[in-house]
């Protein structure tokens, strides 16, 4: 159970890296997500981000919020239920979770042969699981979403299309005009190699998938994405989509940590509304 809550918990971080390329000053997103809870039934959910002078704020519902402070290299999970906040700074956190990926691995490799395979079979994860094959394709089609033009590529393994993306240059142009490259740099370099970790664990397919979401991300800025195939479900949404782009100038005070608020330790408790 430990082990699948931290490579969750790597895998949010990773996402955030690659929704942090939309951050520039004074604008915010709002991004729908749709999930299949049973056969044909859906949920959707929403989140909105705030961005303004390299701090980021993502609100989804009343549930505990991120705070990501790049001037300061820190991040904040804030419960507006408990009025708890956690605190850290992003390469501490980073390097406490890969210190503790490498000693979940050494205890995986020292179980008994039976036990070790069992475990990787419920996890759905494999130490001689072979290299992905998966990679990226152009359509050549292009539409407009969110008001911006996007080009249509998608992500296959083999014959079968794992994923749809919609890439957006123009938007990532505005972007360019707005965004401190230097902290987004910092952050990136923060970050970097972590979904190597995922291939300690035989995840090369999720591992590989998010190396091709980034590189999509550097062609332009991801717009809509959906996801096909029920063993890339982990990585957090069958489909995503942004919805609104609005620039406007945001109060500094709505990127502090609300005062009276208890800080407490770690990120697991504090993610909890209840």
């Amino acid at each position: 159970m430990r082990k699948k809550s931290l490579i969750r918990l790597v895998l949010i971080f990773l996402c955030i890296l690659l929704f942090f390329k939309t951050s520039w000053a004074g604008l915010i997103i709002e991004k729908e997500f749709t999930f299949k809870v049973n056969g044909p039934q859906v949920e959707k959910q929403k989140a909105v981000t705030y961005f303004q002078n390299n701090k980021v704020k993502t609100v989804r519902g009343n549930e505990s919020y991120v705070i990501i402070d790049l001037n300061k290299g820190t991040m904040a999970i804030v419960n507006p239920v408990k009025r708890e906040y956690s605190l850290q700074k992003i390469e501490e956190m980073i390097a406490k979770m890969k210190k503790g990926m490498e000693k979940i691995n050494a205890k995986l490799k020292a179980l008994p042969p039976e036990q070790r395979a069992m475990i990787e079979k419920m996890m759905g994860i494999s130490a001689d699981k072979p290299k992905s094959n998966l990679r990226i394709k152009d359509t050549g089609e292009r539409k407009k979403i969110a008001g911006y033009m996007a080009e249509h590529y998608v992500i296959v393994d083999g014959p079968t299309k794992v994923g749809d993306y919609w890439v957006s240059r123009e938007l990532r142009e505005l972007i360019k005009k707005e965004i401190s490259e230097k902290k987004i740099d910092e952050f990136e370099k923060a970050m970097e190699g972590m979904s190597k970790n995922m291939e300690m664990f035989g995840a090369s397919d999720i591992s590989r998938l998010i190396d091709l979401e980034q590189e999509l991300n550097k062609k332009g800025e991801i717009v809509k994405q959906v996801h096909h195939q029920g063993k890339f479900k982990m990585v957090g949404r069958d489909m995503e989509e942004i919805v609104r782009v609005e620039k406007k100038d945001i109060p500094s005070s709505f990127f502090e940590i609300p005062k009276g608020f208890k800080r407490v330790p770690g990120f697991e408790g504090v993610q909890n509304t209840k």
